[in-house]
């Protein structure tokens, strides 16, 4: 069995940042889209569960047999109503002067 990958970061905002650089396999990125799946369900118990993947923009009337998982999850991170609560995790680059790069190596 593959090993569980924790790609999630908490942001003091609340929501839940998906780190996609930790995220390698089909099984690894199928895993992240039933977590946000499964929360959607808790979340939006009233609702039924193609109410619920519609919602999120999982379904379509096109055949969708062939899309990658890394495709859905991003489509997924991309819908208004799941980024209330999950977001794709950007990383930022430190801005740093020559000066202190130059420290850093020695």
């Amino acid at each position: 069995m593959e090993e569980l990958v924790l790609p999630f970061v908490q942001g003091e905002d609340g929501i839940t940042y998906i780190d996609m650089s930790k995220l390698h396999t089909r099984l690894q990125f199928n895993r992240v889209v039933l977590v946000i799946i499964s929360f959607l369900v808790d979340k939006y118990h009233g609702w039924r569960f193609q109410q619920i993947l519609s919602n999120a923009g999982i379904t379509s009337t096109e055949d969708l047999f062939f899309e990658e998982s890394k495709e859905t999850l991003e489509k997924l991170l991309s819908n208004n109503l799941v980024q209330q609560d999950f977001k794709k995790y950007e990383r930022k680059a430190e801005v740093v002067s020559i000066d202190d790069f130059k420290s850093r190596k020695n």
